[in-house]
């Protein structure tokens, strides 16, 4: 065990986050089974087992409600698979090497940054007032 200490260390990162972001939300599926009241809060609500899904399944639009969820999941599924493998498809029949690189930036960059930074960098390329692009059409480009 002492061997392998650096690998623990490397790994703790990992298994941090992996708590953070997956077993611990899972303490909120308790409130699908509780008659939850905010002023009571987590627990002290009270505990009412299956009653919540029962009254939702009596209602008429459970099955609507259910059947446009998964239809959504499945299209958006579907649509973003396909929409993936096109845009990698055209990408690599793109001949200038640069062309292609810049493209991929493109596409991948939502991956890395925040909205805000894109929301940023989109703005400063074509911003109402000094958007770079809106300056350059407008024929007030940087002096």
């Amino acid at each position: 065990m002492y061997q392998k200490r650096y690998l623990y260390i490397m790994s703790a990162p990992a298994i941090f986050l992996l708590f953070i972001f997956h077993y611990l939300p899972m303490f909120g599926i308790v409130i699908a089974f509780q008659d939850y009241r905010a002023g009571n809060g987590f627990f002290g609500s009270e505990w009412c087992g299956l009653e919540n899904f029962r009254y939702l399944f009596k209602t008429q639009d459970a099955w609507t409600i259910t059947r446009n969820t998964v239809g959504y999941n499945v299209i958006f599924i579907l649509l973003n698979t396909t929409v993936s493998i096109l845009i990698a498809i055209v990408i690599s029949m793109i001949n200038s090497r640069r062309t292609a690189k810049i493209l991929q930036s493109i596409y991948i960059m939502p991956y890395f940054l925040s909205y805000a930074i894109i929301g940023i960098i989109v703005m400063a390329f074509i911003g109402r007032n000094n958007g770079f692009i809106t300056r350059m059409i407008s024929g007030d480009a940087i002096r």
